[in-house]
C-alpha cells in the first residue's frame, strides 16, 4: 500500500513510525478544526445571524451581504406553541402528542433526504421540545 500524500510506502522500514506521526498529526489537525468550526457558528450566533440547519418554526431570511437571519414562521410557530401545551398542560407522551398531530393531519417538519414522509413521530416532537 502506498499513501500518496504521505509518501509513506508500506514496504518501507519505517511505514509503523510513519503511519503513527502522519495519524498523530491528523489527530491534531481534525481537533483544531473543529474548535475553529464552533468559533465561527459562535460568532454568528452572536452576531443573531443563522448557524445553520433546519429550525422548524422559523424561516432563514437571506440578507443583502450573504448572511442569514431567522425569522419566526407564524404557523409552524403555532404547531410548536401546542406541542409545548400538549406536553405541559395536557401531560401527553410523546407518542401520544405525535399521534394527535398525525390524526389531525398536521404536517411534520421536512423530512430528511432520502425519507418521504411528513408524519409525525416521537423522535420530531422531542426536537421540537
Amino acid at each position: 500500500m502506498v499513501a500518496v500524500s504521505q509518501g509513506v510506502d508500506s514496504d518501507s522500514s519505517q511505514v509503523e513510525l510513519l503511519i503513527g506521526v502522519h495519524g498523530l498529526i491528523d489527530a491534531v489537525y481534525w481537533c483544531e478544526l473543529g474548535q475553529k468550526t464552533h468559533r465561527g457558528m459562535q460568532g454568528l450566533a452572536l452576531r443573531g445571524l443563522h448557524t445553520g440547519g433546519r429550525c422548524f418554526g422559523y424561516t432563514s431570511v437571506r440578507n443583502a451581504d450573504g448572511s442569514a437571519k431567522l425569522e419566526v414562521n407564524k404557523e409552524q410557530a403555532e404547531i410548536v406553541q401546542r406541542i409545548f401545551r400538549l406536553c405541559a398542560e395536557s401531560g401527553y407522551s410523546l407518542k401520544r402528542i405525535a399521534h394527535t398531530l398525525n390524526s389531525e393531519g398536521v404536517l411534520a417538519p421536512q423530512p430528511q433526504k432520502g425519507r418521504f414522509s411528513r408524519s409525525w413521530c416521537v423522535s420530531s416532537v422531542r426536537h421540537v421540545l
